[in-house]
């Protein structure tokens, strides 16, 4: 057998796929492949060998075969034996198991090793959505670095190419663009028919301490469905101070380029400098928030109710002390259950989050058993003791602050 071999090395540029499929059907005769032998014991089977080939066992008809090969030992049987070739068709067919390995051909090599180009349709839809990945699921771009990530890459998908994480950062820049653009163009689409527009703005510190601005546009349809789009979010490295914040909103008011003569609310809470950056606004008005005064009320009356905010402490030690040590969540969890309490998490209290203090002062007291028999009887809990007192507090508390909840969700 000639084998056949490429040496593409030499290839001029514009050799291609397809002068490869090209060269494999002119010269197939040439190129050389596994060969499945298990066929040629199956057929051997109705022959006894013989000095220079095989003879038929029930016609002692000798037949050759000249190197090996069984093609006329395969015609007389299909021809003399045709139940006998009807059985041999059916296991080589059927029954036979697919070959291990087989060689592959020129063009599923190059398919299976290049890599996709740049501007290949799947390329870019898998750009689009490592995109979208690190968008919605709040990656770190230098995921992408990590070992078992392109471990996993490229046994799942070895024709893609992963780029670096600073490519990834590049294209979001563009995305986020684009993503703006969009948004801009729909409020722009849906102005004419608006009576009125409302606004919200936060700021807000990231871990790595950079500073944050937000710009949301609001609006009712005629259908009283809420609709609203973020399409502003920025660095505000500057002070929070309410002369530089409304100069900030101004400027997110002008891009939008929204009618003179419409309505604009903008929804504040009751910080100060969010006050005075919407009273310098010559366009907006402000609406105080009634989340953000039913939480401040809340809390003044946390401070004016006596023993409540030792309670309220102590319910707080409690709950991050649960999330601090295994130990002593998996102590709760083994007296919850030994009791025939439903085991449910402690729930730590955010400041930055409404009826936080509700949702940590319920979860305790839905353990209240548990964590009076742990406190009696286990030295780590021992400095976490609750009270008769403040246990009556805190049911008094739970049981006013729900409704308020309920209203929080409402607004």
């Amino acid at each position: 057998m000639v084998h056949f071999r490429l040496n593409f090395i030499s290839l001029p540029v514009e050799f291609n796929l397809t002068h490869i499929v090209h060269i494999e059907k002119k010269y197939s005769c040439l190129i050389s492949t596994t060969k499945n032998v298990t066929k040629k014991n199956k057929i051997r089977r109705y022959f006894q060998k013989t000095s220079d080939g095989a003879e038929c066992k029930a016609f002692k008809k000798s037949l050759k075969t000249k190197d090996g090969n069984t093609s006329g030992l395969q015609c007389h049987v299909e021809k003399k034996h045709s139940q006998n070739y009807f059985e041999y068709s059916k296991k080589t067919d059927d029954s036979l198991p697919p070959s291990k390995k087989k060689q592959q051909t020129m063009v599923e090599m190059l398919e299976t090793k290049s890599k996709y180009d740049k501007d290949n349709s799947i390329q870019k839809q898998f750009d689009s959505a490592m995109l979208d990945y690190f968008c919605t699921n709040l990656a770190s771009f230098s995921a992408v670095k990590g070992r078992g990530f392109k471990k996993w890459f490229d046994i799942a998908k070895p024709k893609l190419t992963l780029h670096h994480r600073t490519t990834y950062s590049r294209k979001h820049l563009i995305r986020s663009r684009e993503v703006q653009a969009g948004m801009k163009s729909i409020i722009t689409e849906i102005t004419p028919n608006l009576k009125s527009a409302a606004f919200t703005s936060d700021l807000w510190t990231s871990r790595a301490q950079d500073s944050y601005i937000s710009w949301t546009f609001l609006t009712i349809d005629e259908n009283w469905r809420l609709h609203y789009w973020t399409p502003h979010v920025q660095q505000f490295p500057c002070r929070h101070t309410g002369i530089l914040i409304e100069g900030k909103l101004d400027s997110f008011l002008e891009e939008l380029n929204l009618p003179a003569d419409l309505p604009m609310y903008c929804v504040i809470n009751q910080t100060r400098n969010m006050k005075l950056a919407v009273k310098l606004s010559k366009r907006l008005d402000q609406y105080l928030c009634n989340n953000h005064i039913l939480q401040c009320a809340v809390r003044d009356a946390f401070g004016m109710t006596a023993g409540m905010d030792d309670a309220l402490q102590t319910c707080k030690d409690l709950a991050s002390l649960t999330h601090r040590s295994t130990v002593v969540a998996e102590l709760l969890e083994s007296e919850s259950d030994a009791q025939g309490i439903n085991f449910s998490q402690l729930r730590q209290s955010v400041d930055t989050r409404w009826n936080s203090e509700l949702d940590c002062i319920a979860s305790i007291l839905h353990l209240k058993s548990a964590i009076i028999s742990l406190c009696a009887n286990e030295d780590i809990f021992s400095s976490k003791t609750i009270s008769a007192s403040q246990w009556k507090s805190i049911e008094g508390a739970v049981e006013i602050l729900a409704p308020l909840k309920e209203a929080t969700k409402t607004w």
